[in-house]
């Protein structure tokens, strides 16, 4: 059995069960990994047949049904994965994400709040929720973005000291060094001055 804090006590028949739906999550997640959606269906669905609770063959099925745009049923997915794993940071790092895809706000700050409590120092969930926090234009008085920009701005500041060391600084949701930052702050500039010329020159075509 691959899953040893569920496998601890159970009969040989059992963990033979397990093990059964196991090598059916890990073939879908090899045919998902290919491109082989029809396969990873197929081998997600015989995992779950066999045992209900595969937070493999969940995840595998939801990042299927984000590949064809079905938000609801990847949502339905990503819920049973934390049903049966709640620390399962990636799945509340997802249903975050397709809460903000959704204008779901609300939701997405709350799973946000869930997968940084569990995993605060895991730079791509940094990167999401900051990207996440750009978005958001509700109000910034409630306790989830209230909760949630404590921990982050707490959590980025150790990422952006580490990354500091290899010369590399947040710009939204990624990381680039301060030649980059410097060519993006010039292009930025520069764009909003042609804008700032256009607008003149329209209104003065119009006076």
């Amino acid at each position: 059995c691959n899953e040893e804090a569920r496998c601890r006590g159970l009969s040989e028949d059992r963990q033979a069960i397990l093990r059964k739906a196991s090598d059916f999550a890990t073939q879908a997640l090899t045919s998902y990994r290919a491109g082989n959606l029809k396969d990873a269906t197929a081998n997600a669905a015989a995992s779950l047949k066999v045992d209900d609770q595969n937070a493999l063959a969940f995840t595998v099925r939801a990042m299927v049904d984000i590949r064809l745009n079905q938000s609801a049923e990847a949502k339905t997915a990503f819920l049973s994965v934390t049903k049966v794993d709640p620390t399962n940071v990636l799945a509340w790092n997802n249903l975050a994400i397709l809460a903000f895809r959704n204008r779901r706000d609300p939701e997405g700050l709350r799973d946000f709040n869930q997968a940084i409590q569990i995993a605060p120092d895991q730079r791509l969930l940094l990167d999401n929720i900051a990207e996440g926090l750009n978005m958001y234009e509700g109000p910034k008085d409630n306790a989830n973005y209230v909760n949630l920009a404590r921990a982050f701005t707490q959590a980025d500041a150790r990422r952006q000291a580490k990354w500091a060391r290899y010369g590399r600084g947040r710009f939204g949701g990624t990381w680039v060094t301060s030649q980059q930052r410097d060519a993006i702050a010039k292009t930025t500039t520069d764009v909003i001055a042609k804008a700032n010329d256009l607008q003149d020159q329209y209104q003065a075509a119009n006076n």
